[in-house]
């Protein structure tokens, strides 16, 4: 198995940005290629400065680089390179035609460490559970229980995993023929279990696990672990969605063996094509959005905001001053709560992307909606007007709200938004087009 790859050349597609991807996921752009010279409002404020650091250290002259430069990463570099801001590694490919993104996937693919666990058959994994002994295993079947049932519970934003080892120890050089010391990181970890039919399945996962040989202490469950993982990168799959079937033919693959070492390459390749496919599809594992999730990082206001005897809002589109930073804080901008307020009472409680979409009431007797700036606060440094405006101050309802900051398919939502915004935008004094706007939803 192939473990790390040498640095290989790469191109926009538009051919006019080139240079290389290293092992270290930096970028080299050289010496020949395109820096345009003019950028978006949206383009974030360390790529700004980083283009200006460019071009005050005679790295580029005339929209040309004359020097060669190694970003930290392809966004930078490509952010960086066209002025605009993008998620960057979609937007170089090889030299044989592949997106980046795409090359990078397979090989990580390739490379993959893996074992797969056997463990009981439970719903949550997060406290002993009754009726959770569908199994052959001797000690769960004394004790209606066996110790994986904490595999799956949250102490401190990590999960600790056990798998019954018979001989107390874990081969880490069958997962990585390279491992030399006590542990090893960057494992995919495989949880399987029969279900109350018999047949066996994936009931969850963690990404980037690390592995110990030898089991370690844990307070909270007396047998130790084996396994760490960031609860954030680990997913327990619910009951009902647990329909991965392995293969009949019990040859190589998961038996009654506690570990299996993902020996057939095929199966191994199913399994991690699943695990996959359970990422892409559920809303946890959504693509971080930056801009938005830093503005969800203050206060959502929401109707729980509004007491029954505030007035009727009627809104203003006018320019309004850049408003100042909060104190102690270099990127967060004061904000008004009383125009996010506003923006839910002169939507008269109902979604600005379907006026029909229902909602809980909430304790004030008005549907529960909340507040949204369509364009994020969190890119104040790039407008020289402020976006805490009305204009700028939609109300949705909390499952659009959610869809904005995790759905996978947001642009015609996005699009109708912007399209009923764009006058009141302009007239308020941001400029923005919706490629600009779509590009912070990214």
């Amino acid at each position: 198995m192939k473990n790390e790859f040498n640095s290989f050349k790469i191109i926009t597609k538009d051919g006019l940005v080139f240079g290389h991807y290293n092992p270290d996921g930096s970028v080299k752009i050289t010496k020949g290629s395109y820096f345009r010279n003019h950028e978006t409002n949206t383009l974030l404020l360390d790529y700004r400065n980083k283009r200006t650091e460019l071009i005050n250290n005679n790295y580029v002259n005339n929209g040309i680089f004359i020097k060669d430069y190694v970003f930290k990463n392809s966004r930078e570099a490509y952010c960086c390179c066209y002025g605009r801001q993008d998620n960057g590694i979609a937007k170089f490919y090889t030299i044989d035609n592949i997106e980046l993104d795409v090359y990078l996937k397979q090989f990580n693919d390739d490379n993959q460490k893996i074992l797969v666990c056997n463990v009981t058959w439970m719903e949550n994994y997060s406290g002993k559970e009754p009726g959770s002994n569908y199994t052959n295993w001797k000690y769960v079947k004394e004790h209606g229980f066996g110790h994986e049932f904490l595999n799956f519970y949250n102490n401190e934003g990590y999960y600790y995993g056990f798998t019954n080892m018979n001989n107390g120890k874990i081969n880490i050089k069958r997962i990585d023929e390279n491992a030399t010391g006590d542990y090893i990181d960057n494992v995919l970890i495989v949880w399987i279990s029969k279900n109350p039919s018999g047949g066996l399945t994936i009931v969850g996962y963690y990404k980037n696990a690390r592995v110990y040989a030898n089991i370690q202490p844990y307070e909270l469950n007396i047998d130790g672990y084996y396994f760490k993982a960031k609860a954030k990168d680990s997913y327990l799959i619910p009951v009902e969605n647990r329909k991965f079937e392995f293969p009949k033919d019990r040859s190589n693959r998961p038996g009654q063996a506690s570990v299996w070492y993902a020996d057939n390459d095929v199966l191994k390749q199913d399994i991690i094509d699943y695990i996959n496919a359970v990422d892409n599809n559920r809303l946890h594992f959504v693509k971080e959005r930056y801009y938005i999730e830093k503005d969800d990082e203050s206060n959502i206001v929401s109707t729980s905001d509004i007491t029954s005897i505030e007035p009727t809002y009627i809104p203003e589109y006018i320019p309004v001053k850049k408003p100042r930073k909060k104190e102690n804080s270099s990127s967060s901008y004061v904000r008004d709560s009383a125009k996010a307020k506003g923006a839910i009472i002169a939507s008269n409680f109902k979604c600005n992307i379907d006026e029909s979409h229902m909602s809980f009431i909430a304790k004030s007797g008005k549907p529960y909606m909340e507040a949204h700036h369509l364009i994020p606060i969190s890119a104040q440094d790039n407008f020289d007007v402020s976006l805490d405006v009305d204009a700028n101050i939609i109300c949705l309802c909390p499952n659009c709200h959610r869809n904005l900051h995790y759905g996978k398919d947001i642009k015609n939502m996005l699009e109708g938004l912007y399209n009923a915004r764009k006058k009141h935008l302009e007239e308020s004094g941001i400029i923005a087009s919706f490629e600009e706007l779509f590009e912070l939803y990214k």
